[in-house]
């Protein structure tokens, strides 16, 4: 799955931490009608990822984001 291949990199998560990424990709996805495994879903874990690195993550503007 792209969003693991991604999280793979960031090093030490709690458990709570990969669960809301998870979650976060995982609607993206799915309001995206992405396929989990395709590059356009990897570039998605890839931008949540920033999101959370950067301390800015907010589920519902990050998702709301994604229509722009």
């Amino acid at each position: 799955m792209a969003a693991v291949r991604v999280l793979e990199g960031l090093g030490t998560m709690d458990p709570e931490q990969v669960a809301l990424l998870q979650e976060i990709f995982d609607s993206a996805c799915g309001r995206l009608d992405l396929d989990p495994k395709s590059p356009k879903a990897e570039n998605v874990a890839q931008r949540l990822v920033a999101a959370h690195q950067s301390g800015t993550l907010d589920r519902n503007a990050f998702l709301d984001s994604l229509a722009e």
